[in-house]
């Protein structure tokens, strides 16, 4: 069996296992939330990080942050401006008053994310971050997701 497919199959197990342990999956982190506090969970693997530590804190949920010991998953957003951009001056002044110390501060008090303007202190600072890549095959990754969901046998997941 070829590396990539083995890669396949290993993932596609792993992914079973989690399925068949999971209560639900979310998308946004305020499902998460809802689920957390209605579900009474004792476990939420939580994809929005900081932000969902905050999201649950203020609704009340007693929880800490771990971060596992072979890595936390991480994205950067990022502002980019178009190359047929109309009005250039418009866009760069928005830029710029999203890094105005004033809306950094309103982004991680009121959101909980991270700014470029303050140290975050965050648990996973001296932990390994895991820089997202470009999917390889959207439409085959959600295809394969939804048929794990779906509860479809392991022996015709990958054909």
């Amino acid at each position: 069996m070829p590396y990539s497919a083995r890669c396949q199959a290993a993932g596609t197990e792993k992914l079973l296992a989690l399925r068949r342990n999971a209560l639900a999956f979310y998308k946004l982190p305020e499902e998460a939330t809802q689920l957390f506090r209605e579900q009474s969970a004792a476990l939420l693997f939580a994809n929005y990080g900081n932000q969902q530590v905050k999201q649950l804190r203020d609704a009340g949920a007693d929880i800490g942050y771990v971060v596992p010991r072979n890595g936390v998953l991480a994205w950067l957003d990022c502002w980019a401006v178009s190359r047929g951009v109309r009005n250039k001056a418009l866009a760069e002044a928005w830029i710029d008053y999203t890094l105005e110390p004033a809306v950094s501060h309103a982004l991680s008090a009121r959101q909980g994310l991270a700014n470029t303007l303050e140290a975050t202190g965050a648990a996973h600072a001296s932990g390994r971050v895991i820089w997202l890549q470009p999917v390889e095959d959207d439409t085959w990754r959600n295809r394969l997701w939804q048929r794990i969901l779906s509860g479809e046998r392991e022996s015709r997941l990958l054909q």
